[in-house]
């Protein structure tokens, strides 16, 4: 069973720095997976802290689970390519890449494609309502945590936003 973790990236000291001195942990090939409806700038900023200095690699994967027209394509790389301008290092190497199929098929297959050593994963807490009666992370987290090989970190983001309607 490969290792994973949940995390809150408003903890104090930041989650990157826990994980930095309690794990030792530094990745150079990461895949990021993003929800561009829910749109979290935080958990991208966080790949900052998770990935070497120098030579890391990061891949922003974004999945339409249906066709999309060759627009709704470009629009969604033009959101991933400004995530990564605004929230990665500069020193870092960095991919957008849009995709259509099965959403965890889509992130398994990738993070092999990568070589990534991690998988990122942005979700958000669910209504109250979903959390009572123990639904906690959604089929996508739940998903990855059997059938990936990889590092699995889950990140419980609080603001998020549309990119697609705020970038359009």
């Amino acid at each position: 069973m490969h290792p994973f973790a949940i995390l809150n990236p408003q903890s104090s000291p930041p989650v990157s720095s826990q994980l930095q001195l309690n794990l030792g942990l530094k990745v150079e090939r990461l895949l990021l997976p993003i929800n561009l409806a829910k749109c979290s700038e935080e958990s991208v900023a966080l790949a900052n802290g998770l990935t070497n200095k120098f030579g890391a690699n990061v891949a922003l994967l974004y999945v339409f689970e249906d066709e999309p027209t060759e627009t709704r394509k470009n629009r969604a790389k033009h959101c991933l390519d400004r995530l990564a301008h605004r929230q990665l290092r500069s020193e870092i190497e960095w991919v957008s890449l849009v995709r259509v199929g099965s959403v965890i098929q889509s992130i398994v297959a990738e993070a092999a494609i990568q070589r990534a050593e991690m998988i990122l994963l942005p979700t958000f807490l669910p209504p109250w309502w979903k959390f009572a009666f123990g639904t906690h992370y959604g089929s996508t987290a739940l998903g990855l945590t059997a059938q990936t090989a990889q590092q699995l970190f889950i990140v419980e983001t609080g603001k998020h936003s549309d990119c697609f309607l705020e970038w359009s």
